[in-house]
């Protein structure tokens, strides 16, 4: 593969139900702006805000959307990387004792078990997100579990490497208020993970 590789950065879609498809502004997005990279490589990033507070009932608008996208850049398509923002969570007020912990004291390291389970509140997130992967990628999709990893894109002999981040964990409650964390589990499995897919 030849020439340059551009990155299709998608962000704040806030999809939502628009009769049996998504809204005339996401559509004009799709003809008008993104019609612009359909003879180009294309690698999509999207990062996060997919949905409107954490609403999964959109979710058929959403894949209607991401198959448009596919539709118009085509055979020019390299990769797709997702990670999720504050409005993709959904919150519990179970969450939020292993969360204000954090925040009142962030010395405390999180164990990989409190990790996991403040995960739950990204299976429907996860769900969706593989759902868009399959759009692009078929069959050939690994599922993944968690709401965070390592992509590696080879280019022209080169390793483009996508550290997708939730740092969305401290989103509680009605407020929109962020509270961003990584947290050292977080970054071991990263580091893990970039090590297993750099030897591949």
């Amino acid at each position: 593969m030849n020439g340059s590789i551009n990155i299709l950065h998608l962000s704040d879609l806030h999809i939502i139900n628009y009769g049996e498809s998504f809204s005339p502004l996401l559509k004009k997005l799709l003809d008008e702006n993104i019609k612009n990279y359909e003879n180009k490589t294309v690698i999509i990033v999207v990062t996060g805000d997919i949905l409107n507070r954490g609403d999964y009932s959109n979710s058929s608008a959403v894949i209607k959307f991401f198959e448009g996208l596919k539709e118009v850049i085509g055979d020019k398509f390299k990769g797709i990387y997702i990670v999720p923002g504050n409005h993709d969570k959904i919150r519990n007020i179970y969450d939020e004792n292993i969360i204000n912990l954090y925040l009142d004291n962030k010395e405390i390291a999180l164990k990989e078990e409190e990790w996991s389970y403040l995960e739950c509140s990204f299976l429907k997130f996860n769900k969706m997100k593989n759902d868009i992967y399959k759009v692009f990628l078929g069959d050939e999709i690994q599922k993944n579990e968690k709401s965070f990893g390592i992509g590696i894109e080879k280019f022209n002999n080169i390793n483009i490497c996508f550290l997708l981040l939730n740092t969305t964990y401290g989103a509680k409650g009605n407020s929109n208020k962020r509270n961003l964390f990584l947290g050292d589990y977080q970054i071991k499995y990263l580091e893990s993970e970039y090590i297993k897919k750099d030897m591949i």
